[in-house]
């Protein structure tokens, strides 16, 4: 019965709209039949009232089509661009990473599809979904490929002019030197010459004699291996020579030469600081230098007709040298002896070290054992004279600083001298802070004389302080201290400590003292601020007398909730008059307490109360 009424149905619906395709007026929606409330019975006169039926004819149900790929690969620190821009079937597409999906670190997508920015870490393959959105449309995601490759090795070399010369005088300089590597070494580019008569060292160091003035260019390859070699071009200007008539040779006399050391390349050129060749003609000839009769050369070392020394010094001391300054149109050659001091190279030795922090009563161990030097020198180490290390710390010679530290201190500098057999001794500055072990604060006090000072400065009556400064001693205080000269506005101090416990309702109390006269605090004076949030509390009205402390004083700040784990109590001066408008006035902090079940455990700095 149920399929018979259901095809009657069918066929009177195909023929009402038989009816009405035959009609000569167009159907009307609206006050008539409603179309609205029944879509399912004439999708065909409003389909835009009923999408479901007709999703071909509804520009919300078109899809985009978007299809992933791989993209060029980048590399490591170098910039990168790219696009994933490839949807069709609308205009005005947007696009974005699907939730979950990441670019590799260090690139960015806009909006337009476009991927840039600078890749900072290595990906065998980064695989991303970005999904493509335009309106009226369904948005498609794509997944795309990217690799990202280890960054090439370069060196960076810029072009530039090398020092000035004078055509028929001997000629000297080192090159500017290439960056980014280590054992550079030069050459003359293949597509390019020296001016005739120039000979290039792979060290950079450049001599000879040039006929021809004017403007000499060539280009000079920078190589390190396993880098990208880097090109420049390198420019020498060649002046005339002005020498004219006689003239007298002055300036040459008996000088020591330092700076050279054992193994290490040595240059010294003419007109530097150091160099002995500071002789000069009367005539403006250029003069020249050659090794008097019978003479050498420290061995290793060369001299250059300009005076300059270049090489390489294999044995220490100092050796005395007898060299003849003369000049064209000169008749009267001097000559003066030099004295070349080679020394042993200093050890290398790093500048500086901070060690890791050490605790009261933990042992520890660290190492002041030079970072630079050759690998398996043999060097010994010990405590410069005049420094020494936290009580309870030693010295090997071997470079192993040991031992328990018996009292904490906020920074100890001390030095340490590094020997080796073939070098001179070299200075480390190294410093180190010892702090005491976290322990349980007893009924849940935390004096504020151990909280950490070091940064802090303020203002009292009688002056100013910094750091431990601030820690000033009463007889009444509880422990025998407090924490004074807070007359600064923004001046604060932050008690860090630990909660066993997850605690609500907790007790806050706070001792504090007055050398401001009876003054009342409120929020707007004195903040306190527990993990951030501002904890509120009625007034602390103050007793004593101005430019003298007064008693200690025990304050209920209020209830409070204490997290599980770490927690932090912030207390700030803020700005206020009770200084008589020369500075925003602070009470002396004595300590703040916790009554609560939980155990609270903190680190207190009692260093600063070592004076």
């Amino acid at each position: 019965m149920n399929k018979i009424l259901k095809a009657f149905s069918l066929f009177v619906a195909l023929g009402l709209a038989v009816s009405c395709a035959a009609c000569d007026e167009t159907p009307q929606p609206g006050p008539g039949p409603n179309p609205g409330t029944n879509p399912g019975t004439n999708p065909g006169t409003n389909p835009g009232t009923n999408p479901g039926t007709n999703p071909g004819t509804d520009p919300a149900e078109k899809a985009l089509t978007y299809t992933g790929s791989t993209l060029a690969a980048a590399t490591v620190g170098e910039a990168y661009s790219a696009t994933v821009a490839t949807a069709t079937g609308a205009t005005g597409i947007s696009y974005a990473l699907k939730s979950g999906s990441a670019l590799p670190e260090g690139l960015k997508l806009a909006a337009d599809g476009a991927i840039s920015g600078t890749p900072t870490t290595a990906v065998a393959e980064a695989s991303f979904t970005v999904t493509a959105s335009a309106s009226g449309y369904t948005s498609a995601d794509a997944t795309f490929k990217l690799t990202v490759e280890e960054g090439v090795d370069r060196i960076t070399y810029n072009d530039f002019t090398a020092d000035r010369g004078v055509a028929g005088a001997y000629y000297t300089a080192m090159l500017d030197k290439a960056t980014g590597a280590d054992n550079i070494t030069y050459k003359v580019a293949s597509d390019s010459s020296l001016p005739e008569g120039l000979t290039l060292l792979e060290t950079g160091f450049i001599h000879g004699k040039v006929a021809q003035d004017g403007r000499q260019s060539f280009k000079v390859v920078a190589s390190a291996e396993g880098y990208e070699d880097a090109t420049a071009s390198v420019l020498i200007i060649f002046g005339k020579s002005t020498a004219e008539g006689e003239g007298k040779i002055s300036g040459h006399t008996n000088k020591t030469v330092t700076g050279a050391m054992v193994g290490k390349l040595y240059v010294g050129l003419p007109g530097e600081e150091g160099s002995f060749a500071t002789a000069t003609a009367s005539n403006e000839a250029s003069v020249t230098y050659r090794l008097a009769d019978g003479e050498t050369m420290p061995e290793g070392l060369e001299l250059f007709p300009n005076g300059a020394v270049y090489g390489t010094p294999v044995k220490n001391g100092d050796t005395k040298v007898k060299i003849t300054a003369s000049a064209e149109g000169c008749a009267k050659e001097v000559t003066a002896t030099i004295t070349f001091k080679i020394v042993e190279p200093a050890l290398p030795y790093d500048k500086t070290f901070t060690l890791e922090q050490a605790i009261v009563g933990t042992p520890y161990s660290a190492s002041v054992k030079s970072t630079l030097a050759p690998e398996g020198l043999a060097i010994t180490y010990k405590i410069a004279e005049g420094t020494s290390l936290p009580d309870g710390l030693t010295l090997s010679a071997d470079g192993m600083i040991g031992g328990t530290p018996t009292a904490s201190v906020k920074k100890r500098a001390f030095a340490v001298v590094a020997s080796a057999a073939g070098y001179s001794d070299s200075t480390c500055n190294i410093s180190i802070e010892v702090r005491d072990p976290e322990e349980v604060a007893q009924n849940g006090r935390l004096e504020a004389e151990y909280v950490n000072l070091i940064g802090k400065s303020g203002a009292g009556y009688s002056g100013a302080a910094s750091d431990e400064q601030h820690v000033q001693a009463s007889a009444s205080a509880s422990n025998g201290y407090f924490v004074g000269y807070t007359h600064q506005t923004g001046w604060n101090i932050e008690f860090k400590f630990k909660s066993s416990a997850a605690a609500s309702g907790v007790k806050l109390e706070i001792q504090l003292l007055s050398e401001l006269g009876a003054v009342t605090f409120t929020p707007k004076e004195f903040g306190i601020l527990l993990n951030g949030k501002e904890v509120s509390y009625s007034s602390f009205a103050m007793e004593g007398t101005a430019g003298g402390w007064g008693a200690p004083k025990l304050f209920t700040v209020g209830n409070v909730d204490l997290n599980e784990g770490e927690n932090s109590l912030v207390l700030i001066v803020r700005e206020n008059t009770f200084m008589k408008g020369s500075s925003s006035g602070g009470p002396g902090i004595d300590f703040v307490q916790f009554t609560t079940t939980s155990t609270i455990t903190w680190a207190p700095q009692k260093y600063n109360t070592n004076k």
